[in-house]
């Protein structure tokens, strides 16, 4: 029976310590052209998902873990305490849901900011004779309005426009493209090493990796970004002549 009860804790202690929250956001999709094929993706492991043509509206979640809004610290015997300074909370809680509650009855979703910026998914519009884009769902950027109510997130939409642009398929007939392929391969490396790389906002891979590039014409060029936890971000503007990219990434302090 005692070891029923301290289970029953536990299960208890875990759940009000791992408790989540929804929140709402609503995105309208504008392209340019108008009518390109819209689709989603919300993970790095994950398919696009088609949604149809723009102009397109959506209605999105993200699950939070309430202990994103506040900050920990360490108490006697392991047990933490969470609490805000933001908003003048300096008393201890003992659950993050508990003080979470309290800022969400007295702050409502202005504690949202809280989050910072938080990419949340992409979304890519296509369209015959232009080059597909891709846009970064971005909370705090260009997702500013979000709720914990799905009718309210309706109500106040984000708006999102992707411009696309027309491919170039005439070339001058005075330039030589003898050296032009439309599939080329290139080596990316960093100091450090180690760092995401995102091609067209998608992720691909870490440094070193190869990566293989589609060009429509010679003049393409194709932006890819470095990443890694406590270095700038840099980013770089590939082209079709390029075998080799090393990038050097400063620190942040």
């Amino acid at each position: 029976m005692r070891n029923m009860i301290i289970l029953v804790m536990l299960f208890w202690a875990v759940c009000l310590n791992c408790a989540s929250v929804r929140v709402f956001f609503t995105v309208e999709i504008q392209t340019e052209p108008s009518g390109a094929d819209v689709s989603i993706k919300t993970g790095p492991l994950l398919d696009w998902e088609y949604l149809g043509t723009s102009p397109h509206t959506i209605t999105c979640f993200r699950d939070l873990d309430v202990s994103e809004f506040m900050k920990v610290r360490p108490m006697y015997k392991g047990q933490f305490a969470y609490y805000s300074e933001r908003y003048g909370y300096n008393s201890m809680w003992a659950s993050a849901d508990g003080l979470f509650g309290q800022l969400r009855r007295d702050f409502g979703e202005a504690i949202l900011s809280d989050l910072g910026v938080c990419n949340v998914g992409w979304i890519k519009a296509e369209y015959d004779g232009f080059e597909s884009s891709v846009k970064t769902l971005s909370l705090n950027s260009n997702i500013e309005f979000m709720s914990f109510d799905k009718s309210k997130s309706q109500q106040n939409r984000n708006r999102l426009y992707i411009p696309m642009k027309e491919l170039d398929y005439w070339y001058d007939d005075d330039y030589d493209y003898d050296w032009y392929n439309p599939t080329t391969t290139v080596d990316v490396s960093s100091d450090p090493p180690g760092c995401a790389v995102y091609s067209n906002e998608e992720y691909v891979g870490n440094t070193p990796c190869s990566l293989t590039f589609r060009w429509w014409s010679p003049d393409s060029r194709i932006e890819i970004r470095m990443e890694k936890s406590g270095y700038i971000t840099n980013r770089r503007m590939v082209t079709p002549r390029e075998e080799r990219i090393h990038v050097v990434l400063q620190p942040m302090y």
